[in-house]
């Protein structure tokens, strides 16, 4: 197993993000109570128009994460639309991201 686990920052600005490329496990999870949204694609960027499945707006308002546990073939991407609300600086959502790629 290779598993890391990695820090990823996302402004509005930065459209769709790949977090992960035929993970065989992935656990991506905001640290801030914030809609975002996840694609899945079988190469390359989600096409133009797609909206992607919403998380970050669970039940008690918890941080809903996204977790893959048995693995696809694909590349995964993640977006915010808005910016952090708590980081007025630099309107970055940090992610934390555990992905297992082996």
């Amino acid at each position: 197993m290779a598993v890391a686990t990695n820090d990823v920052y996302i402004r509005p600005e930065d459209g769709w993000v790949l977090v992960a490329t035929s993970p065989t496990y992935l656990n991506i999870r905001p640290d801030n109570f914030q809609p975002w949204w996840v694609a899945v694609t079988a190469a390359g960027a989600p096409a133009a128009g797609i909206i992607g499945q919403q998380y970050g707006r669970g039940g008690e308002a918890a941080r809903e994460p996204f977790i893959l546990p048995d693995g696809i073939t694909g590349e995964v991407y993640i977006r915010v639309n808005d910016p952090a609300g708590d980081r007025p600086v630099n309107q970055q959502t940090r992610f934390g991201v555990i992905v297992d790629a082996a």
